[in-house]
């Protein structure tokens, strides 16, 4: 009679490529994840730089004004006749920091539990913390 089936050196064999297999791919995934992250956290710091910018703008803002963010919070400080105006940030962003703006240059620096974003000039660096 004839044996079917896998001998203990073949299955052997599959898990061992298996396993290689894990852990070529696992720090190529890893680091998409960790890219992707941090280019997240870049894009929600823009969009706070550009809502700045179009408050600056709409309401006719001169000199440095500063913007800070907390909390989930975006608020233009002493902007509503020396009160603090709330901005519209839809966004979710765990991180804390302030924006100055000046019509034309933003500047300042955002800190979240991974990342900060140093704004300088308009450019906006992101490191890990």
């Amino acid at each position: 009679m004839k044996n079917k089936g896998f001998t203990l050196i073949e299955l052997l064999a599959v898990i061992l490529i298996l396993t290689i297999i894990a852990l070529i791919t696992t720090p190529i995934v890893t680091n998409v994840l960790e890219n992707s992250r941090q280019n997240t956290f870049e894009s929600s710091v823009e969009q706070l730089i550009n809502i700045a910018r179009m408050d600056y703008n709409e309401y006719g803002r001169l000199g440095k004004v500063t913007y800070n963010y907390n909390n989930d919070n975006f608020v233009c400080l002493g902007c509503d006749e020396g009160k603090n105006l709330s901005l519209d940030y839809s966004g979710s962003l765990d991180a804390s920091g302030t924006i100055t703006y000046d019509g034309k240059i933003a500047n300042g620096q955002i800190a979240g539990s991974e990342f900060t974003a140093t704004i300088s000039k308009n450019d906006v660096v992101v490191s890990k913390k």
